[in-house]
């Protein structure tokens, strides 16, 4: 897909969700009209400016086999995230030898598995649970597998359909600017190269795993990730408290669950040749991850008007053995 423009629409800009595999997206451009182009594709006609490109994400993969590329594109002024990329899951709990009953609020509607479909079981702390199984039947929000399911550790299994697998994704030239909230990744083998993220309120860019009772099971974690020369200015408006750069693993507030497995949840990171102009806070920010490098950075505070006392810092203390090494302060 080459050259697509979105100036206005109601929802999400772009949803990839099936089970396409090896496709690439150039100069999408998700961005409300200026005069002069609605003049020209509209003689005559009055023009307003509109407040919103989309009025939910900018680009959404709810489900995909991977291997995409993402060049040139651009988006602003849309009302959430602008890129979102994982692939759904769900969790169970076990009710019987082999079925399992769904128990996120969205349901089995939502998760969409059909019979076929090979079914892989972790336990909460994403640990695999030694059992990938075919799916035999959906009953409202009863699965059915066609082997036995292990004893459960912890308050539910998480339910990953194997038939997807949005991995080995390269965002290449990519600007985001002046959107609604944030960048979420969670495929592995991940690339972003030589992209700008500027004045966007949430965290620029987030290597996530998110799962909770009441609403997302979307990204199952990411390992194998290379940030490149990348530009982040005045990003993080409205969260000054996290990193420009972050990982993070979401799981229902309360629950009583081990820690989810690092090295799996932003595992293997590399983040090099990268420019923060004026962060309101961390420019690093680790809940969880486990060998990350980080080096050749500048971090250039002049002129920071909106600093925290955490601006420009470093916050590693969830993560396993990082590096940071060779980063310039401007002061």
């Amino acid at each position: 897909m080459r050259d697509v423009r979105v100036w206005a629409c109601f929802g999400m800009a772009m949803v990839t969700d099936g089970a396409q595999e090896y496709w690439q997206v150039e100069r999408l451009r998700v961005a409300p009209p200026t005069a002069s182009e609605f003049a020209t594709a509209y003689p005559g006609k009055r023009f307003f400016e509109r407040p919103v490109s989309s009025t939910s994400d900018g680009h959404h993969v709810a489900r995909s086999k991977g291997h995409c590329k993402y060049i040139d594109c651009y988006w602003t002024r849309n009302n959430d995230d602008s890129s979102n990329f994982h692939d759904r899951f769900t969790i169970a709990v076990k009710v019987a030898p082999r079925s399992l009953y769904v128990i996120n609020r969205r349901g089995a509607a939502y998760f969409r598995a059909v019979p076929g479909a090979p079914i892989e079981l972790r336990h909460p702390d994403f640990s695999p649970a030694g059992c990938t199984a075919k799916l035999v039947r959906v009953k409202k929000e009863l699965l059915e597998l066609d082997r036995d399911i292990p004893d459960q550790k912890g308050p539910c299994f998480l339910v990953w359909d194997r038939t997807y697998g949005t991995d080995w994704v390269l965002f290449k030239g990519c600007t985001c600017e002046d959107s609604g909230w944030r960048n979420l990744f969670s495929p592995s083998n991940l690339t972003v190269e030589d992209c700008t993220f500027r004045r966007t309120p949430g965290v620029p860019l987030r290597l996530i795993a998110d799962w909770r009772a009441d609403l997302w099971c979307e990204g199952m974690g990411t390992t194998n990730v290379v940030i490149r020369n990348c530009t982040f200015e005045d990003a993080g408006l409205l969260t000054p408290k996290e990193g420009q750069i972050s990982t993070r693993c979401v799981v229902p507030e309360g629950w009583d669950i081990p820690p989810p497995d690092k090295g799996f949840v932003g595992g293997d990171v590399l983040i090099e040749k990268c420019t923060f102009v004026r962060p309101t806070g961390p420019v690093l920010d680790l809940p969880t991850g486990r060998n990350v490098t980080m080096r050749d950075c500048t971090v250039d505070l002049r002129d920071n008007t909106r600093a925290t006392p955490s601006a420009g810092a470093f916050n590693t203390a969830g993560a396993e053995n990082v590096r940071i090494e060779r980063i310039t302060t401007l002061r």
